[in-house]
Protein backbone atom coordinates (compact mmCIF):
# COMPACT_ATOMS: atom_id res chain seq x y z
CA UNK A 1 0.00 0.00 0.00
CA UNK A 2 3.18 2.31 0.36
CA UNK A 3 2.80 5.36 -2.02
CA UNK A 4 -1.19 4.72 -1.70
CA UNK A 5 -1.91 7.03 0.73
CA UNK A 6 -0.68 10.73 0.55
CA UNK A 7 2.38 11.34 3.07
CA UNK A 8 0.18 13.85 5.94
CA UNK A 9 -2.71 11.42 5.98
CA UNK A 10 -0.53 8.45 6.65
CA UNK A 11 -0.12 8.47 10.94
CA UNK A 12 -3.90 8.55 10.94
CA UNK A 13 -4.65 5.88 8.06
CA UNK A 14 -2.21 4.06 10.35
CA UNK A 15 -4.69 3.61 13.15
CA UNK A 16 -7.26 3.31 11.22
CA UNK A 17 -6.25 0.63 9.12
CA UNK A 18 -4.62 -1.37 12.34
CA UNK A 19 -8.56 -0.92 14.09
CA UNK A 20 -9.51 -3.05 11.59
CA UNK A 21 -7.76 -5.78 12.04
CA UNK A 22 -8.73 -5.97 15.56
CA UNK A 23 -12.69 -5.63 15.40
CA UNK A 24 -14.29 -5.23 18.73
CA UNK A 25 -17.46 -6.84 17.95
CA UNK A 26 -18.32 -9.66 15.23
CA UNK A 27 -20.76 -11.84 13.57
CA UNK A 28 -20.61 -14.99 14.47
CA UNK A 29 -22.39 -17.76 12.42
CA UNK A 30 -24.40 -18.92 15.04
CA UNK A 31 -25.42 -15.30 14.98
CA UNK A 32 -25.96 -15.50 11.20
CA UNK A 33 -27.71 -18.86 11.89
CA UNK A 34 -30.15 -17.51 14.42
CA UNK A 35 -31.04 -14.17 12.68
CA UNK A 36 -32.16 -16.63 9.76
CA UNK A 37 -34.57 -18.45 11.60
CA UNK A 38 -35.83 -15.50 13.20
CA UNK A 39 -36.25 -13.86 9.62
CA UNK A 40 -37.76 -17.35 8.17
CA UNK A 41 -40.52 -17.45 11.41
CA UNK A 42 -41.29 -13.76 11.85
CA UNK A 43 -44.67 -13.00 11.49
CA UNK A 44 -44.41 -8.82 12.23
CA UNK A 45 -43.24 -7.92 8.53
CA UNK A 46 -39.82 -6.78 9.88
CA UNK A 47 -37.53 -6.35 6.98
CA UNK A 48 -34.18 -6.52 8.68
CA UNK A 49 -32.50 -8.50 10.80
CA UNK A 50 -29.34 -7.69 12.60
CA UNK A 51 -26.84 -10.95 12.63
CA UNK A 52 -24.35 -9.98 15.45
CA UNK A 53 -23.12 -7.47 17.66
CA UNK A 54 -21.41 -5.13 14.97
CA UNK A 55 -24.84 -5.41 12.71
CA UNK A 56 -26.98 -5.08 15.84
CA UNK A 57 -24.77 -1.71 17.36
CA UNK A 58 -25.06 -0.78 13.91
CA UNK A 59 -28.98 -0.96 13.74
CA UNK A 60 -29.30 1.12 16.84
CA UNK A 61 -27.08 3.90 15.56
CA UNK A 62 -29.03 4.55 12.88
CA UNK A 63 -32.67 3.98 14.68
CA UNK A 64 -31.97 7.85 15.89
CA UNK A 65 -31.71 8.80 12.55
CA UNK A 66 -34.02 11.57 11.10
CA UNK A 67 -37.09 10.44 8.59
CA UNK A 68 -35.85 10.11 4.92
CA UNK A 69 -32.09 9.34 6.42
CA UNK A 70 -30.44 6.27 4.30
CA UNK A 71 -29.87 5.00 7.49
CA UNK A 72 -33.56 4.60 8.01
CA UNK A 73 -34.43 2.65 4.62
CA UNK A 74 -35.82 -0.42 5.32
CA UNK A 75 -36.40 -0.74 8.85
CA UNK A 76 -40.12 0.30 8.84
CA UNK A 77 -42.51 -2.54 9.87
CA UNK A 78 -45.28 -3.50 7.56
CA UNK A 79 -48.74 -5.04 8.10
CA UNK A 80 -47.91 -8.33 9.70
CA UNK A 81 -48.05 -11.06 7.64
CA UNK A 82 -50.76 -13.73 7.75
Amino acid sequence: MEGLIPEPYVPFSQRILASFAQPAAVTTEADAAEAVCRAATDVTGQLRFPAGADAVALARSSEGAPAGHPANQGNRQGPART
